[in-house]
């Protein structure tokens, strides 16, 4: 995983409903862990042949459990895209002071297709970062420990392996990024390069 602290500084005032998407993505990686849980009970039952009424009960359960996790998710997806709106509402405005500040004597010897891009398609493509990935960033982070105290009073070796494999998992996307960052620059640079030529046209 990935944290830019530059583009962190934009999310001044919207950390609480950052925070709080965290902790409904947290609360639903629970309820997905029980929804797990539960249907393997469920086909244990069913595979020991146990009453009807019993695995109707188990059953209802489960079904109100996958029920909460999807509106959990809705919610937390509603609250992550209007936290995402609300930082690129503050990020254009920085931007726009910022091209004011420049003047118009700056944008002489610029191209102006450069320019609106990175206003609009450059800001647009933060939306998923700020709306989706960080939030979902801290909740892969957390998540991890959460799993280690669900399974941990079943078998603590299997919750040690399920936690070390989790933390591989978070760590890896960190060297690949490293490696990739350069690819990652010379597309943008390309793209920006395409599209202002393209506009200037």
């Amino acid at each position: 995983m990935y944290f830019d602290p530059r583009l962190w500084q934009f999310t001044k005032g919207v950390r609480a409903r950052i925070a709080f998407t965290v902790f409904l993505g947290v609360i639903s990686s629970a309820f997905g862990v029980a929804r797990l849980a539960m249907l393997g009970w469920l086909l244990g039952l069913v595979f020991q042949g146990a009453a009807w009424s019993e695995i109707a009960l188990l059953g209802m359960a489960t079904a109100v459990v996958i029920l909460l996790r999807g509106v959990l998710e809705y919610i937390r997806t509603m609250v992550a895209h209007r936290t995402a709106a609300k930082v690129q509402l503050h990020l254009r405005a920085t931007l726009y002071d910022k091209i004011v500040e420049l003047g118009p004597a700056y944008f002489g010897h610029k191209r102006t297709g450069d320019v609106l891009v990175t206003l609009v398609n450059g800001v647009e493509h933060l939306e998923i970062y700020f709306g989706q990935y960080l939030p979902q960033f801290f909740v892969a982070a957390v998540t991890p420990f959460v799993i280690f105290i669900c399974v941990a009073w079943l078998s603590l070796w299997v919750a040690v392996v399920f936690l070390a494999a989790a933390l591989i998992t978070l760590i890896a996307p960190i060297a690949f990024h490293r490696w990739d960052d350069k690819n990652s620059r010379r597309w943008s640079k390309a793209h920006g390069d395409f599209a202002a030529e393209f506009l200037d046209s």
